[in-house]
């Protein structure tokens, strides 16, 4: 996973990889509860990051705590990241509206899209997965999956999509 990550970053003029011991997950260890994190520590050790890690420039992360954990888990010398320029209260904005992002439901995401659509006369099927994700301040990957089985696959699959919503398949 760390070869792989190395790689699809190294073209990246944005991207600095920052040692592990000069990051510190201070500013969101308290917003989020602990998460088993099997998933992820299999996801990343075979895959890599996907995502570089959002952080200030005196290592505090903004978002990517849970890569930060498992890299370290992993025995990885250092991470992907991103720097940002922002103060204390955007800083703090941006971590909070994370947090509300990742308590939301699959369900209701949903139903947040379809008025969103509705209100905006939008037909659901013509947004793409990156439209998809940026109205839900997802990453792409999940914009794609969603679009995939809550749109394309509802009417062919319907047992999925009502499983899904509710909550009997998760996406982690």
């Amino acid at each position: 996973g760390y070869q792989l990550t190395r790689d699809r970053f190294k073209n990246r003029d944005d991207i600095v990889w920052i040692p592990l011991d000069q990051l510190s997950p201070e500013l969101s260890e308290k917003l989020y509860e602990p998460r088993d994190n099997k998933d992820l520590i299999w996801s990343i050790a075979k895959f890599g990051i996907t995502m570089p890690l959002e952080v200030q420039s005196d290592g505090k992360i903004i978002d990517g705590r849970r890569r930060y954990e498992t890299a370290r888990e992993l025995g990885w010398p250092d991470v992907p990241c991103k720097i940002e320029d922002c103060d204390e209260e955007e800083t703090k904005i941006r971590i909070n509206t994370r947090a509300v992002v990742r308590n939301r439901t699959v369900r209701e995401e949903f139903i947040w899209l379809l008025e969103f659509c509705r209100m905006s006369n939008f037909d659901i099927k013509e947004l793409s997965g990156r439209q998809i994700a940026e109205l839900l301040g997802r990453s792409h990957d999940y914009g794609s999956w969603f679009k995939k089985v809550l749109i394309q696959y509802r009417e062919e699959y319907p047992e999925i999509a009502e499983a899904v919503l509710k909550g009997e398949i998760k996406l982690s």
